[in-house]
């Protein structure tokens, strides 16, 4: 019995020993006082990298805020090219996948002749969207978009065959050659097809 006593002694020993060593650092030393070491200098690099990634939350967080009222001006502005990267810049900024269906990134802003040229034969157009609500709208002047329902909003000409309409969300519109027809996306990334109304 006596031999058994150091034996279990020596046994809890190694236990003991090897469920504190068991997140053993990346280091293999042998000697406490260098393992002891490790262990701290571990543990102060999970301290700093949790401070880190709480600091980056926070700085993301108050990034996205100011980006939500900085898109707010833009579309009061009636900037909605500002407003479609902005909002871009916080999916980005999120890591938000586009959904399918979606524009790739927003549509590359064309030459002012473009947009005016394209605002000129469009300016007084009634549309639809063949999206389940059948919504209507009529692109008016003054970048003025008013739906069938009397609520107003606003459109801008992005380039030469796209438009951006905003009414409590952004709407784009890709605009076909003929002028009467296209197809449009929300920000959901759903698509549907559109048509001018005669």
């Amino acid at each position: 019995m006596k031999r058994s006593i150091p034996y279990l002694c020596v046994l809890a020993a190694l236990i003991g020993a090897a469920a504190l060593w068991a997140d053993e650092p990346r280091w293999p030393f042998t000697s406490i006082k260098a393992k002891s070491a490790a262990v701290r200098y571990e543990k102060t690099v999970k301290t700093a990298d949790a401070d880190h990634n709480r600091a980056l939350d926070t700085a993301r967080k108050e990034f996205i805020a100011d980006l939500n009222e900085a898109m707010v001006d833009a579309t009061k502005a009636g900037n909605l090219e500002e407003a479609i990267r902005i909002k871009d810049a916080k999916e980005q900024l999120l890591g938000a996948e586009k959904p399918a269906g979606a524009p790739a990134t927003a549509p590359a802003a064309g030459t002012a002749a473009d947009k005016t040229a394209l605002t000129s034969r469009l300016v007084g157009s009634k549309w639809r969207q063949d999206d389940p609500n059948l919504t209507e709208w009529l692109l008016a002047e003054n970048n003025v978009a008013v739906a069938a329902s009397g609520r107003k909003g606003v459109w801008q000409a992005i380039n030469n065959c796209t438009i951006c309409v905003k009414f409590e969300q952004f709407y784009v519109m890709s605009v076909n050659d003929d002028m009467e027809s296209g197809t449009g996306y929300s920000t959901q990334g759903k698509s549907w097809a559109t048509h001018r109304m005669k």
